[in-house]
């Protein structure tokens, strides 16, 4: 019975040594090689082979978008970009009555005081603005310094018509409107469309005329002569220009299945930085081995 009552607790370290061993995560054995090529063809399959048999393989392919030293990314360095085109009806009318504005402190209290609350500042003079034919583009207008890096802005269209006794308010209409990120290496992502810049529109004086927001244009009235002072405003959601998604890799191998090669087709020529990431999962954590290789693709 001594020898019994000595086995036991030999047994139950031995079984939690065991059990702890399975729960920590090893470094995985694993690597990556390519045929002796110099280069390969776009639109031909290159064949990756593996050596090894980690617990999950992710792929990132060094397109973009799908570049390892992007994974971690949430903005990028760049221009903010404005552009948007107009309309003004009623010829002779009120010409100077659209202003473009934009705004870092805006809280989204769209209402007068929001308004009134918040620092604007006026970029009309940058743009191009129609005097009565349709269709007109602003141009494309650099706006990084009222929307700089990592801080929100907000656009606004502002439409103030005097009371006159000779002349009419003028009817505008903008048919297209877009905000896009130029990155530093002259790729250009979008940030907002007239679609989905999410449009709110406040009335500050006379509620007979006020803008409309739909998925093909922002609208507002005109009016005849001696109309009553007007004022509205409508204005985007929050906008962060140099946000962007981290770069994801593609899952090649999960822990139920054992994978000694994969082929990945490149459509265009150019040179790739190529990185697999070996992955041990356990439940106390895990381990990765990275393996990374430059692609040359021809044409």
């Amino acid at each position: 019975m001594k020898i019994i009552k000595h086995i036991l607790p030999l047994l139950l370290v031995v079984g939690l040594f065991t059990a702890c061993t399975k729960e920590d995560a090893s470094t995985p054995d694993f690597d990556v090689s390519v045929s002796s090529a110099s280069n390969f063809k776009a639109g031909q399959p290159v064949i990756f082979s593996f050596n090894g048999n980690p617990d999950v393989i992710t792929f990132y392919s060094g397109e973009a978008n799908r570049k390892y030293e992007n994974r971690n990314r949430n903005s990028v360095d760049g221009k903010a970009m404005l552009q948007f085109s107009s309309f003004a009806q009623n010829s002779g009318a009120q010409l100077n009555s659209l202003a473009v504005l934009a705004s870092n402190d805006f809280k989204g209290a769209y209402n007068v005081d929001g308004i009134k609350a918040a620092t604007w500042t006026d970029i009309t003079s940058r743009v191009v603005l129609s005097t009565g034919a349709d269709n007109v583009s602003s141009g494309v207008i650099d706006v990084s310094d009222v929307a700089p890096n990592g801080k929100p802005v907000y656009f606004a269209f502002k439409k103030r018509d005097e009371n006159s006794a000779t002349l009419k308010p003028r009817a505008w209409t903008i048919r297209s409107f877009s905000v896009d990120h130029q990155t530093t290496d002259n790729s250009t992502f979008n940030v907002a469309t007239l679609a989905n810049a999410g449009w709110a529109a406040v009335d500050v004086l006379n509620p007979t005329y006020k803008w409309n927001a739909s998925a093909t244009a922002l609208t507002i009235g005109g009016g005849n002569i001696n109309t009553p002072e007007n004022e509205d405003w409508i204005i985007t959601k929050v906008l962060y220009p140099n946000a962007i998604n981290p770069d994801r890799g593609t899952g090649v191998k999960s822990v139920d299945t054992r994978l000694d090669s994969y082929p990945y087709t490149f459509n265009t020529a150019g040179k790739y930085h190529v990185v697999f990431v070996a992955s041990n999962v356990r439940l106390k954590g895990a381990k990765e081995v990275v393996k990374e290789m430059d692609i040359t693709i021809v044409n």
